[in-house]
């Protein structure tokens, strides 16, 4: 497929251009790859010989050399890895938990106050009160910062923080059912690499049951044990206390909830009051979980060697600092479906470990058991399931006994206590499936959905792009145009929506739901109209994925209308993105389109086309009318005129310094953009310095720029005010007056400094405005 650049004129054949791409890609690579060859006969360059090949050390290198030596021998703090792997006696860590009982919180109650302690703000989306936070707009990790998504974030922490409480939610499965490209996993790997960090701090430290298995006169106990065995689990130490009932007295509390009782009300509960006043505690410490078969297994053992003294078996107990760590499989997983014929339940739970099999003889011995399987694995941390559905069924019953009961059954095995957020992610299909098979209602009733939809404000969607695209270009050195990614992002938008009421456009609703105005749509109406959208729509859940848009963004990227050496603009204008969005589409880059639906979305792409073409006359205008003073100059005007016309005062006109009447006819041509009529009038121009009274009283400045209507009011109005200008035709300007080419020059140079173009995007702009066929804006 060709396209032809709008105003360049080249044409380009689309797929070639992306074959040349890929070869000259893979060339790059191989040049690199060659430069660290060992192959005979390649030369290497000398100051990489020696990192890779060991061969002597160049002399005028020697400094640098030595300075990348220092930086890899300081990379790893001595005093920070001792204090992070530290382990302690039962009675100090016994003594950290009286001081800070948070310590034994369950995976979802860490997870819930680390979210927290980042940071919420109340906000009120479509008419619904709910929070966005911080922890996950500001993550660790620039690259996971997520763009939107207040809804589908705010049910999830809510999951969060029932599981923290023990309503319910704790015996569930979280699943995040959505689109492709709608940031599920990413959602996960926040709260994962939010945890590798949380659990570093003293804040979200947690501690590990350790056992050291040496008497008194340091030889071991038990033959066919190591004198230290960590706990196969990273199960917390505070396991160790008895949590069996006495069954002369079966409804007394065991001796373990004896101890979290004193700790919830006299230690937890008094502190959160201190620092939180009245709010309502999100939970209560809670410890109900048993020692794993092998720890259990050593505490017999101890228990015999003792006569039953549980005060020498607590000498044998140690507790060892943890940090979460997914590389580590500490605490975090993520399982990925596979062929059926290669999966086993083993890979869930764990299975025997042949090697100890071969030594105790037996398959049921408690050491003969692998815990290498994702759920003891992701114990007190986070169990991620990627496609949860597609996993064959005989190997999901795991999950739900591990999200209902919180323990797992390993064959030949007791169940195993399990402390852990199960969190899985699926699409829409396979939801639908498994929703609408009575078979499986097992499994769906194990399940709280939270809907993932893709993007309905045009602004989110750009910082999607923004994101990489915006930082790959600037790397570049190349400019991105004003409207470039907010076409892309718009036309994205518009494919995802359902169809609009009458009276407006699918472009209109698109720029409503991004919170743009249009005459007789105020935010009401438009929560409104989101809320009688048919659910059969699929209104946001299906359209063009973000990942479509940005392969188009990547080709903008290495056009060659954009690297060409010598005719390259180094500059992406949104037209370059509009014929790059519709080579994809041409090219079946898009995926799952019906032959209907692309001609449907080519026609979205010119609506979107023809929108950027007001947009950026609108630019030129604003530029031609002047700059914010001159707007500032005007508001005063107007509030001037309004407040003489209140107070029945006269004027000082700004030309001859006379007193005069207020000018009614400039007032009324402000308020005509406003939408004020002769019938409220009075009362605007009442409740207006009513506003600007109020902000004086409490010492805040009123200008154009409060009122966001009245600014643009002003805005259109010194459009109109020099509408009557007219641009020369830029083929024509060698032949132009020279001060109708000083004109354009400072024209073009506002664009450039207030509005972030460039000089070729600014030449493309003064083309637009000279034409006669760019009219309206999508307000009209």
């Amino acid at each position: 497929m060709q396209t032809v650049n709008l105003f360049t004129g080249k044409r380009h054949d689309n797929v070639k251009f992306g074959q040349q791409a890929e070869q000259r890609v893979g060339q790059s690579q191989r040049e690199v790859a060659g430069n660290v060859s060992a192959e005979p006969g390649a030369k290497v360059p000398a100051g990489l010989a020696q990192v890779y090949f060991g061969a002597g050390k160049p002399q005028a290198s020697a400094a640098g050399f030595d300075a990348i030596r220092d930086l890899v021998v300081g990379s790893v703090d001595k005093a920070k890895y001792t204090q992070a792997t530290e382990v302690i006696s039962f009675d100090e860590y016994l003594q950290q938990v009286y001081e800070d009982p948070k310590l034994i919180r369950t995976s979802a109650q860490r997870i819930y106050d680390m979210i927290i302690d980042g940071g919420r703000k109340r906000v009120q989306v479509d008419g619904d009160s709910i929070y966005t936070y911080d922890f996950f707009k500001n993550p660790l990790v620039k690259a996971d910062a997520l763009s939107g998504m207040e809804k589908p974030i705010h049910q999830l922490v809510e999951s969060v923080r029932g599981a923290a409480a023990h309503s319910g939610p704790e015996k569930r499965i979280i699943l995040m059912v959505g689109p492709v490209g709608t940031a599920k996993t990413t959602l996960v790997d926040i709260m994962k690499r939010g945890l590798e960090s949380y659990t570093r701090t003293d804040e979200g430290k947690l501690y590990s049951l350790q056992w050291d298995l040496r008497g008194e006169d340091g030889k071991k106990l038990f033959d066919d044990l190591p004198d230290v065995v960590d706990s196969p689990m990273n199960e917390d130490p505070f396991l160790v206390i008895p949590n069996e009932r006495d069954p002369k007295a079966p409804n007394e509390p065991s001796p373990r909830q004896k101890i979290l009782k004193q700790l919830n009300e006299n230690v937890f509960l008094p502190k959160f009051r201190q620092e939180h006043g009245d709010e309502i505690p999100p939970y209560t410490l809670q410890s109900k979980g048993d020692l794993s078969p092998t720890s259990k297994d050593i505490y017999n053992r101890l228990m015999k060697h003792y006569g039953g003294d549980f005060s020498q078996v607590l000498k044998h107990v140690k507790a060892k600092k943890i940090a979460l760590s997914e590389t580590d499989r500490v605490g975090l997983t993520t399982f990925e479906p596979a062929d059926e014929k290669s999966l086993r339940r083993g890979h869930l739970t764990g299975e025997v470990n042949l090697r100890e099999l071969m030594r105790r003889g037996t398959d049921s011995d408690p050491h003969a058991f692998g815990y290498d399987g994702e759920l003891p694995q992701g114990n007190r941390g986070i169990g991620h399931f990627d496609e949860l559905l597609k996993i064959p069924k005989p190997l999901l019953y795991p999950l739900l006994t591990a999200s209902e009961k919180k323990k797992f059954k390993p064959d030949k095995f007791p169940l195993i206590s399990y402390d852990g957020l199960l969190i899985g992610t699926t699409n829409i299909p396979d939801w639908n499936k498994v929703k609408n098979d009575k078979h499986l209602e097992a499994i769906r009733s194990r399940i709280i959905e939270i809907e993932v939809p893709y993007n309905e404000k045009v602004d989110d969607e750009m910082g999607i792009y923004n994101k990489d695209f915006g930082k790959d270009a600037k790397e570049l050195g190349i400019h991105v145009g004003p409207h470039a990614v907010w076409a892309a992002s718009l036309w994205a938008v518009m494919s995802r929506l359902a169809p609009p009421p009458n009276g407006i456009t699918l472009l209109q609703k698109a720029l409503l739901y991004n919170g743009e105005e249009i005459k007789n749509y105020t935010p009401q109406k438009v929560a409104q109209m989101k809320k009688d959208v048919p659910e059969e729509s699929l209104e946001l859940l299906r359209g063009v994925s973000p990942r479509d848009v940005q392969d188009a963004l990547s080709m903008a990227l290495n056009h060659p209308d954009v690297i060409d050496p010598e005719e390259g603009y180094r500059s992406i204008d949104p037209f370059l993105v509009i014929d790059c969005l519709k080579a994809q589409l041409g090219s079946g880059g898009v995926s799952n389109l019906t032959k209907e639906e692309r001609k449907e979305y080519s026609q979205m792409l010119a609506d979107v086309e023809t929108e950027v073409k007001r947009r950026i006359k609108k630019d030129v205008h604003r530029a031609l009318a002047g700059d914010e003073s001159d707007l500032q100059h005007l508001f005063e005007k107007y509030t001037t005129e309004v407040n003489a016309w209140l107070t029945s005062e006269k004027v000082k006109d700004e030309v001859n310094g006379r007193m005069r009447e207020p000018d009614e006819a400039y007032m009324q041509a402000i308020e005509s953009k406003l939408g004020v009529t002769d019938a409220n009038r009075a009362e605007h121009r009442k409740t207006l310095m009513q506003q600007i009274g109020v902000k004086t009283f409490s010492k805040q400045e009123f200008t154009y720029k409060t009122d966001q209507n009245l600014r643009r009011a002003l805005e259109e109005y010194m459009i109109d005010s020099f509408g009557d200008l007219k641009l020369p035709v830029l083929a024509q300007r060698g032949t132009a007056k020279k001060e109708d080419q000083e004109k354009i020059e400072v024209i073009k140079a506002r664009l450039i400094k207030d509005f972030g173009y460039d000089d070729h995007t600014a030449e493309i702009a003064l083309t637009i405005a000279s034409d006669p066929s760019n009219r309206g804006t999508s307000r009209d």
